[in-house]
This record gives structure tokens, C-alpha cells and sequence, in this order.
């Protein structure tokens, strides 16, 4: 494939990471990658490390703790020439864009709706937990979340090891629904007595007015055990991954009380369990169907 006009120089030696277009080749820019810092922080390249907006005209990297930098496309440039300053952010994740969005700015010649991000924060000094939504490029918040008693006792991401980690560790996930209806949080709180955990599951409500939020609480609890140099945590009812339905109103969650969960190895089958969930329209909030 020929480079294009931009060829690689002295400004980009030591970046690892290259945005390309794969139409014409040319080089558009390229970046360090950002390592953990902090005491036990693997040095291992987050991934991805840039994300990119529904329709194609933003990307954004993390700098964790820091902020959020978005690029507009083609030129690469920094958009508003400054980053997103954003004390303590953990991760975020572009809104996509829904089938009927594209439809009516087709048939309306409208423009494509504005795209928008959430973007989480852990517990600093005295500030709670927050997910916020802003839209782009506006960089206007239009719904923010307080998160209480989020625990710094985090599942890691692939459900392999319990370990006590930093505030970079993933103590809320965060789940658009593909059509951009829903944004669900999953919280993992601590309670008052901080001897266990628990999961919320707050969803954004985002095409309502004032963007409501419904909590649905899940009954089991992770208790944690102290065994030194890390916390290991024993799960009566863990969870270990979600996912919307499609173009729906529906979503599942795999969850485990395997004693094993986090300790397997050879032989070793983990058990699991998923469980559905729906918006029940009646009451306005989602229900278990079937577990």
C-alpha cells in the first residue's frame, strides 16, 4: 500500500501507534501509547487505544486519571485544540448511533444526531463515584450520576484473578444498548461495613426526558476475604458479563456462585447461570423474566 504525502519523520520515532486511511494510505498521525503508572501496574498498552464515534468524524484516546483527547477526522487534529480535563477518569465509551436516528436525518436531509460520550470517574478525597454523559462536539453535560460506596475492590475484566488493585481498576462497566436507547452501568458497591460486595446495574434511560435512571439491584453478594499480599473474593452470586439485546428492551447477565470462580484451572468447569431482564412498560422499570 503507498504511504501518501505524509511520510513518517523525526517527530514520530519512540510511536508505536498509527492511524492510517486505508483508502488512500496516507499516514495521518501517530501517538505514544500510554502505559499504567502506579505501584503494580502492569505495563501493558490498554486496548483499544482509540475509539472512534458513530459516524466516523471523531477518535478518542485516554489518558487515565487525566483526560479524554478527541480527534476529528480527517486531519487528526485535536478537536477545540484542548483535551477533556477530567480529574481521576477511569474509561468512556462513544454513544452509537440507531438505525431509526439515521433514517430520519436520511429522509429529512437533517444532519446525523450529535454524538455523545460517557465517561466514568472513581471516588476522589471526598467526591463520590460519577458517570457522566456529554454530547459532542458541544462538550455540553447532559446527565450526571453520582455513584455511592463504589468498591476499590474491582473483578477483573476476563474474570481470572480477584486481586486488591488501583483506582484504575474496573469497579463500573459501561454498556450502550446498539441503538442508543439504553446506557447501563455496572456498579460494584461496597457496603457500609466494607466486609462485602455488591452489583447495581444503573441504566440511563437516554432518549427520555431528563434521561432517567433505573437501579436494579442484584441480590447476591461477593464477600470479601482477607488473605494477604491480596484480597481474594469469594462469590455466592458474581457477575461476570452483560449484554443488551439487540434493537430491544431486553438484556442478559451471566453470573456464577462457582466457589471456583477466579481459582480454576485443569479440570476445573465453572458453572454458570444467566438471567434475563426486560422493561416492563407497565411499571416503568425492568423485571426478571427468567433465571
Amino acid at each position: 500500500m503507498p504511504q501518501g504525502p505524509r511520510f513518517f519523520s523525526p517527530e514520530d520515532e519512540g510511536n508505536n501507534i498509527a492511524v492510517w486511511d486505508i483508502k488512500t494510505g496516507h499516514l495521518l498521525r501517530t501517538f505514544a501509547s500510554i502505559l499504567p503508572e502506579g505501584e503494580g501496574a502492569k505495563k501493558q498498552m490498554a486496548w483499544p487505544a482509540l475509539k472512534w464515534s458513530a459516524d466516523d468524524k471523531y477518535t478518542a484516546r485516554l489518558t487515565p486519571g487525566q483526560q479524554i483527547s478527541v480527534y476529528e477526522l480527517p486531519g487528526m487534529g485535536l478537536q477545540g485544540r484542548k483535551s477533556l480535563k477530567i480529574e481521576g477518569v477511569v474509561d468512556f465509551e462513544w454513544c452509537p448511533h440507531g438505525e431509526k436516528d439515521r433514517e430520519d436525518a436520511a429522509k429529512t436531509s437533517k444532519k446525523s444526531p450529535e454524538n455523545m460520550l460517557a465517561y466514568w470517574t472513581p471516588e476522589v478525597a471526598n467526591q463520590p463515584a460519577r458517570v457522566t454523559l456529554i454530547n459532542f462536539p458541544g462538550r455540553e453535560v447532559l446527565r450526571q450520576k453520582n455513584l455511592f460506596n463504589v468498591s476499590e475492590v474491582g473483578i477483573s475484566e476476563h474474570i481470572t484473578e480477584f486481586t486488591h488493585r488501583s483506582s484504575s481498576s474496573f469497579q463500573c462497566r459501561l454498556y450502550w444498548q446498539n441503538q442508543c436507547d439504553f446506557l447501563c452501568v455496572r456498579v460494584d458497591r461496597h457496603t457500609k461495613t466494607k466486609k462485602s460486595i455488591f452489583c447495581n446495574l444503573e441504566i440511563f434511560r437516554v432518549r427520555e426526558k431528563d434521561c432517567p435512571v433505573e437501579v436494579v439491584e442484584l441480590k447476591g453478594m461477593i464477600h470479601v476475604l482477607c488473605h494477604r499480599p491480596f484480597f481474594l473474593m469469594t462469590s455466592t452470586d458474581t457477575v461476570t458479563d452483560f449484554s443488551w439485546e439487540p434493537k430491544g428492551e431486553r438484556f442478559a447477565i451471566v453470573s456464577s456462585s462457582d466457589p471456583n470462580l477466579g481459582n480454576s484451572g485443569a479440570g476445573v468447569t465453572i458453572k454458570t447461570d444467566i438471567s434475563f431482564y426486560q422493561l416492563d412498560r407497565s411499571k416503568n422499570d425492568f423485571k426478571l423474566l427468567r433465571a
